[in-house]
């Protein structure tokens, strides 16, 4: 099951960006970098918030590409309105592919990055069956995959670039236990 959501706040600022602030206190990991188109329902990171995890997503409507990132890929302790990113929301229309993290729709499917770096894992565990088998259906906010950090377990989750869009896996891009970089092909599914 992936974790519950929590929207960020956002504001207008002087210069016709948009700002993205913390829902409330607790301690996030920004997983974007400078250059990243984001939409609303974009995951850009995690938020732990009294011992428990949420993925902090992009509220609606905003889009735009981040332009000013105020945290790192370390958990940083914030507040309430803490500011976390500012977006250029001037970014090009024709560059839809590139709204989602670590995704890119294609005329051979929609293929799903690595979003950092660490050994790729298509199953909860050795013994388990895979997230997802070949020709499967998914969900938008399923999980289809873990990587790996030092211990740690990053989950990887279908994301379409339409909100509701289900996906069929048509090809895995990445050998379990595989070491992958930062944009390194996992998956391409069809969507539906």
């Amino acid at each position: 099951m992936p974790l519950p959501v929590l929207t960020m706040l956002s504001r207008g600022d002087d210069d016709g960006g948009t700002v993205l602030m913390a829902p409330g206190p607790g301690r996030i990991r920004w997983d974007r970098r400078e250059g990243e188109a984001l939409a609303a329902g974009s995951v850009v990171g995690i938020i732990v918030r009294e011992e428990r995890a949420y993925r902090l997503v992009v509220p609606a409507p905003v889009r735009g590409r981040i332009e000013n990132v105020h945290l790192r890929n370390t958990w940083t302790t914030c507040e309430h309105g803490s500011l976390l990113a500012r977006l250029v929301t001037s970014a090009p229309a024709d560059d839809a592919s590139s709204w989602t993290r670590g995704a890119a729709a294609s005329e051979d499917g929609f293929v799903v990055r690595a979003t950092t770096h660490g050994t790729f894992y298509g199953r909860p565990s050795p013994d388990a069956p895979a997230y997802v088998d070949l020709g499967g259906e998914v969900d938008a906010g399923a999980p289809i995959g873990l990587i790996e950090v030092m211990k740690c377990f990053s989950p990887i989750y279908f994301e379409p670039p339409e909100a509701g869009a289900r996906g069929v896996l048509v090809e895995v891009l990445a050998k379990d236990g595989a070491e992958v970089r930062v944009d390194h092909p996992l998956f391409r599914f069809a969507l539906r």
